[in-house]
């Protein structure tokens, strides 16, 4: 699974459990400043040839994936296919960026960045 830093929506806690899946990878991919937004949202899943791919609106929140007004799309291709293709490889790209670190690596530094946010955030409502 690859998550990123971008606009820090993704709750520690939340990432603390998928990461005691063994079947789940975690990874993160850090924005390199604000003008770089990263707002995808994909979900691959791999049944021996075939791939099932939604793509839209939802979050992986317990609301956006039950109650919420959402709006996606599923693509179901073999590898061959050309949109399935170039979803692998642009996903490919991002997983084994450079700016792209495993569970370990991000999550004691992430937890400081979810933190400062939030409380920037808060100051902000609270000040306009």
């Amino acid at each position: 699974m690859l998550t990123t830093d971008y606009l820090a929506f993704s709750d520690p806690k939340a990432l603390d459990k998928l990461a005691t899946f063994s079947n789940i990878e975690l990874k993160m991919y850090l924005v390199p400043d604000s003008k770089n937004g990263f707002h995808t949202k994909g979900y691959i899943f791999q049944s021996n040839e075939i791939y099932k791919i939604l793509i839209g609106s939802s979050n992986m929140t317990n609301t956006a994936l039950t109650t919420n007004r959402e709006w996606n799309t599923k693509i179901v291709s073999t590898k061959s296919g050309e949109f399935v293709s170039e979803m692998l490889d642009e996903f490919e790209e991002l997983w084994n960026h450079p700016n792209t670190y495993s569970y370990n690596a991000f999550i004691g530094a992430y937890r400081v960045h979810y933190e400062e946010y939030k409380k920037k955030k808060l100051n902000y409502l609270l000040n306009s």
